[in-house]
């Protein structure tokens, strides 16, 4: 079966840029505060084929040019950007370069040759690796410059007419494209709301537009929401909103009459919970509903407001995933988003322990599913990572903030100053999933698990206190500060069971 394919990674850069370019914050766009990387104009894609001859169709995302033949130039003749191409018996390599310049380009062959992940890719740069590709995207006409979601059409359940404008009650909080017909004015206010207070609220609701309303609308599809509204809209003045989260909608005309479709990722749920105490299950119903809205190209911290990818929270939801939905692609995706591409220049999202939470999310990946072939593919990045990672190591094997770095582990007051315990933690525990995942791709550690090793000694010698017996923050400051989060980190990855040895030794 035939699918689309691209450079590995492209697809996902692709859609992480897109989605951190879509949030809006109290009437203005709100771009993203970390580094964000763009796909590659030009991609080169070639397999090579022993076929009884036949002809092959070619698509592409972009301008695509051809060529086919033997090894060597002469054995090689170009069809340009021909779609459809009849093979001779015989063995030859298909070649072809593909560049988008309003997308990131990707590629769909079928008929006598299929494309698949057989198919390698390159970005003209020589170093070729097997392509990308989703189940999903297997028909010529589904491209994956839109991603796939699902919609439902969804009505109001009350609509309140107000002096100052029109306020409709979706009934739950939910996150759907709309469109608003009947206005008469010459600008009209338009606020999605959390709740009724914010909806009404002009000055705090966070998603608001003011915006002068069209004469007609004709639905014609949304860039990268893969379609139309169900149903056309004409009239008075419209306006049309991509998805955003509400569950209440103010507009300050009293004519206004709205549709919506809820956007949403067609997940299976595999968990689920009951019990004899009805507030316990609707926590349960709530929460998993809640979670399903964040589930989507990846995971999100929020539906409404960040709407944006953190590794941590991701590394948190990895786990509820696993137990709600158990989607692998899910995981692959926000994995492959978050690592970003090379040159690798800063922390993930500019934090260090978020780098570190992103590495030991690919040895937990793993673990749940056995995916080496994904661990292969990602490796390249994930050793960029670690090679960013070595290069901030100071001599005494601890890792400390740089300008530019974020120092978080959590908004609490904690000693930061030089090397904070937590990030060693993290750190100790990123180095061990490295050298864990190159044995399980045959690859050199580079000594990072004797690096670990050193470091576990390390944050015992200077941040264990031996009379108040917790770890401190921090050292260097001489306060001996404590708080929870570095315990509580130690306890995961193993550092407490030596202190459990030597209290069975006293």
């Amino acid at each position: 079966m035939s699918k689309w394919i691209w450079k590995f990674g492209e697809f996902e850069v692709y859609h992480n840029l897109l989605l951190h370019n879509r949030r809006q914050q109290y009437g203005y766009p709100e771009p993203v505060v970390w580094k964000l990387y763009a796909p590659e104009p030009v991609v080169h894609f070639r397999k090579k084929v022993t076929t009884d001859g036949g002809v092959i169709r070619i698509k592409a995302c972009g301008n695509f040019s051809v060529t086919i033949g033997g090894d060597m130039p002469w054995e090689q003749k170009k069809y340009g950007g021909q779609s459809e191409i009849t093979l001779e018996p015989g063995t030859v390599t298909i070649s072809i370069r593909v560049a988008g310049k309003n997308t990131f380009p990707c590629l769909f062959v079928d008929g006598a040759v299929e494309s698949d992940a057989s198919w390698e890719a390159d970005d003209l740069s020589g170093n070729w690796a097997t392509v990308g590709c989703y189940d999903c995207f297997q028909s010529p006409d589904k491209t994956p410059e839109f991603f796939p979601f699902s919609y439902e059409k969804i009505d109001y359940v009350k609509k309140e007419v107000l002096p100052e404008g029109v306020l409709f009650d979706f009934g739950k909080e939910t996150f759907a494209r709309t469109v608003f017909s009947g206005l008469t004015g010459e600008k009209v206010s338009v606020r999605f709301g959390e709740s009724r207070e914010e909806a009404l609220d002009a000055k705090w609701c966070v998603i608001r537009f003011e915006d002068a309303p069209r004469k007609t609308f004709q639905a014609d599809g949304q860039e990268g929401y893969g379609g139309a509204l169900s149903q056309s809209q004409s009239g008075d003045g419209v306006l049309s909103y991509e998805p955003y989260a509400f569950r209440f909608i103010f507009v300050s005309d009293k004519g206004a009459e709205v549709s919506a479709e809820y956007e949403y990722l067609p997940l299976t749920y595999r968990g689920e919970f009951h019990c004899d105490e009805e507030i316990i299950n609707r926590v349960w119903d709530v929460a998993a509903y809640t979670f399903h809205l964040n589930s989507r190209e990846f995971l999100l911290d929020g539906i409404k407001r960040d709407r944006w990818v953190w590794s941590a929270d991701a590394y948190q939801s990895l786990f509820v995933n696993r137990y709600l939905f158990f989607d692998r692609e899910l995981e692959k995706r926000t994995l492959i988003a978050l690592g970003g591409k090379s040159p690798f220049k800063m922390h993930i999202n500019t934090i260090m322990d978020y780098t570190f939470f992103w590495i030991i999310s690919l040895y937990d990946y793993y673990y749940t599913y056995g995916d080496e072939d994904f661990l292969n593919q990602i490796f390249p990045q994930l050793d960029e990572v670690m090679s960013f990672c070595l290069g901030r190591t100071d001599e005494d094997g601890f890792m400390r903030g740089k300008p530019g770095d974020w120092i978080f582990i959590d908004w609490s007051d904690m000693d930061k100053t030089g090397a904070l315990c937590g990030e060693q933690i993290l750190y100790a525990r990123a180095l061990e999933s490295y050298s864990d995942i190159c044995r399980i791709t045959g690859k050199d550690d580079r000594g990072c698990r004797q690096r670990a090793n050193l470091l576990r000694e390390a944050i015992f010698r200077y941040f264990y206190d031996t009379e108040k017996k917790v770890f401190i923050d921090s050292y260097e400051s001489g306060k001996r500060n404590v708080t929870r989060h570095s315990n509580i980190l130690a306890c995961p990855i193993g550092l407490t069971i030596p202190l459990m040895k030597r209290q069975d030794k006293n």
